[in-house]
C-alpha cells in the first residue's frame, strides 16, 4: 500500500513489494525517454 505526503511516499509493506515497484518507474523512465526522442527525431 502506498500513501503520498506532502510529495514524499512512504511505504508499508515488504522490502520485496517497494524493489519491484522501483523497477516498475525504472522501466517507465525508460520508456518515456524513448518516446520523447522518438518525437524529438
Amino acid at each position: 500500500m502506498l500513501i503520498y505526503v506532502d510529495g514524499g511516499v512512504f511505504f508499508s509493506g515488504k522490502i520485496k513489494d517497494l524493489q519491484i515497484l522501483l523497477a516498475r518507474l525504472q522501466q517507465e523512465q525508460l520508456t518515456l525517454s524513448q518516446l520523447i526522442k522518438q518525437k524529438l527525431n
